[in-house]
């Protein structure tokens, strides 16, 4: 059962809602009781990387979500802050991340035309290819909200880049974690086929 985590950070039903629009069982998870039987996971998250890992932490279930995602090798998903909170840490605060992925999270660089944070849509260029991003065209577009982005310390990990000033890492792919920086459940078709690829794909 694909579980998708419920620690009053970001809207985890929206994402529960899409996969009940395409015909894909997915629950709820507020509690380490919740967690059992769970074959994926899926980690949204909005707001402030110091608040977001402090509510996970409440939640009690934080060393259980390490057990799953590094003992056991449970595909997990992380979603917008959702995937900063799986590196080592990020410069908006002072909690440590979950520390899954070697990497940092830094704040976006703005210009006249390149706005701080970051809203709306926006073009994504496969970086490579694996299951997760099995059949998405070349230049889809994702919707976005963010002031913060990843730097991978291992670029082979790397799956997504847009570009934003710069080019910046919205998604990755290491082993059983994956992670994109915008929100595929705003993101209509595009959006629908990678929460489905993750869903029936990803092993």
């Amino acid at each position: 059962m694909i579980k998708i985590l419920n620690y009053g950070v970001g809207n985890p039903i929206s994402v529960r809602n899409l996969y009940h629009r395409i015909g894909i069982n997915s629950e709820l998870a507020s509690s380490q009781q919740d967690l059992r039987g769970a074959t994926k996971l899926i980690l949204p998250g909005v707001g402030s990387y110091d608040a977001a890992m402090t509510a996970l932490k409440i939640s009690g279930m934080h060393q259980t979500l390490d057990k799953l995602v590094v003992e056991l090798g449970v595909p997990v998903l992380g979603i917008c802050l959702g995937m900063q909170m799986m590196m080592n840490g990020s410069s908006e605060g002072v909690e440590p991340g979950l520390g899954w992925i070697n990497g940092k999270v830094l704040r976006l660089i703005g210009d006249s035309t390149h706005k701080v944070p970051h809203v709306g849509w926006s073009e994504v260029k496969l970086a490579s290819t694996n299951v997760f991003t099995s059949g998405l065209e070349e230049n889809s577009r994702f919707y976005f909200s963010h002031s913060y982005f990843v730097e991978m310390l291992d670029p082979s990990n790397i799956i997504l880049t847009t570009d934003y000033i710069d080019t910046i890492t919205v998604g990755f792919a290491s082993k059983n974690i994956f992670g994109v920086q915008f929100h595929p459940e705003k993101s209509h078709k595009y959006g629908q086929a990678l929460l489905r690829n993750f869903a029936l794909n990803v092993k």
